[in-house]
């Protein structure tokens, strides 16, 4: 099978260490949130009066298994069109629920809930004295890496 050449200079092929570089960049910030996400399984875990020994041993590093599936759930939720709405949104400045809701047309229970989705996988952080939600590093890489793409591709806004 033969990659069909593009004559129309609209699509400009990143070099592979411009690709690496931006690749290095997400699997840091996607690294940061996993272990971030471990020490707080950890924690939860010493709350617990009474744990087996199943629990206990559990404590170990993410599998490659686990990466994967993160790295594929938080693509999934990315590229869901209303969760993207939201990041993109909060790329340009940090929003309430309320105003969450406004921008893509649900009730506050449905974006609370996309909202703590988003939040669960380090996409975004939510000031509770504020209440307020802001993008995260790694938010704003997805938000970057999709609209770099589309302006790859040459579609106007």
């Amino acid at each position: 099978m033969t990659i069909p050449e593009v004559s129309s200079g609209i699509f400009e092929i990143p070099t592979a260490k411009e690709a690496q570089a931006f690749a290095q960049c997400l699997g840091n910030s996607m690294a940061k949130t996993i272990k971030e996400i471990t020490m707080v399984m950890d924690r939860y875990d010493s709350f617990a009066f009474q744990t087996s020994q199943q629990t206990t041993d559990q404590r170990a590093t993410a599998s490659v298994v686990d990466v994967r599936d993160f790295i594929l759930r938080t693509m999934q939720r990315v590229g869901d069109p209303i969760n993207y709405s939201i990041l993109n949104k909060l790329a340009i400045s940090q929003a309430s629920i309320e105003q969450l809701s406004e921008v893509v047309s649900l009730d506050r229970l449905s974006v609370w809930e996309r909202i703590n989705d988003l939040l669960q996988l380090g996409l975004i952080s939510r000031s509770l004295e504020m209440n307020l939600v802001t993008l995260t590093k790694l938010g704003h890489l997805f938000v970057q890496l999709v609209e770099f793409t589309i302006e790859s591709i040459g579609v106007k806004k």
